[in-house]
This record gives structure tokens, sequence and C-alpha cells, in this order.
């Protein structure tokens, strides 16, 4: 799994697949949590899309996206979402996001 790199102050877009374990045809129905404690999260979205996750294709409806912001700089995070699918299966993941302070 891919660590999302986020630079202090900033906010950025994070993309979390869940297929495998979601089947074939098998959507998101419902995003019951997206938390990360010391993160800000918003935005939750289930893709309308097929998009690119960790260099594999995820299809329509079998991913989520949402914004991060906050943290404090060289501290890495866990941000851990809940979603049930439309077959009634409650899958938990997670995203590593690294808060690093750009010098120069």
């Amino acid at each position: 799994m891919a660590i999302h790199y986020i630079n202090v102050g900033s906010t950025r877009g994070v993309t979390l697949g869940f297929f495998p374990p979601l089947e074939s045809g098998e959507v998101i129905s419902t995003i019951t949590s997206v938390v990360a404690a010391g993160l800000t999260i918003a935005g939750e979205a289930v893709t309308t899309t097929a998009v690119e996750v960790d260099g594999k294709t995820i299809p329509i409806g079998q991913a989520i996206t949402f914004t991060v912001s906050g943290g404090v700089a060289d501290t890495k995070y866990t941000v851990v979402a809940t979603i049930v699918s439309a077959a009634s299966q409650t899958v938990v993941d997670n995203a590593t996001v690294l808060i690093w302070e750009a010098t120069g």
C-alpha cells in the first residue's frame, strides 16, 4: 500500500480501493466512517468512475475518495475507513498518510 505524502498546511485528496475484498460487480452503498486521530477528513464519496490505486484499476463504485488536512510534520497517521457494500458486506481498510514539511 502506498504512503500518501501531505505537506504541512496542505489539503490532499486520497483514494482508497476496496477491490478485492469486494466481489466483481459489488459496489459500495454506504461509507460508514473515515477517521484518523489528529487529521481532518472531509468530502467522503464513492467513486463514479474506474480509478487507479497503487497501480491497480479499481472498478466503478469500489473505491472511496476523501480529503485529508492537518497533522504534525514528520508524523505518520493511519486513516481507517469502513464501508458497507450493496451485498451487506462490511469492510474495513486503511491508508497511511505521512505529514512532512518542505524545506528550502
